[in-house]
């Protein structure tokens, strides 16, 4: 699974199957402090919830002692970017 944290690439480089095109999916958290965080991630498939939170224990802002204090909001393909007109 490759995971993109603010465009900074970490997770697996070695996914077993890299031919699959790569989906993007936004990530949305809560910690227990009512702060949100939102993760941009690549995989070919959509993430388990199991994933997710494994991610968020090794790689979420709010973590302490092997635990993350975060809670997943919503994980959302993104299909294409629009532009705002301003």
């Amino acid at each position: 699974m490759k995971i993109k944290k603010f465009n900074e690439e970490i997770g697996n480089p070695s996914w077993p199957n890299t031919h699959r095109p790569m989906k993007q999916f936004v990530l949305t958290t809560t910690s227990e402090s009512s702060d949100h965080y939102i993760y941009f991630i690549e995989n070919p498939e959509m993430p388990t919830t199991e994933e997710l939170n494994k991610f968020l224990v090794e790689q979420g802002n709010d973590v302490e002692d092997g635990y993350s204090y975060e809670g997943i909001d919503k994980c959302v393909e993104i299909k294409d970017f629009k532009r705002l007109n301003i």
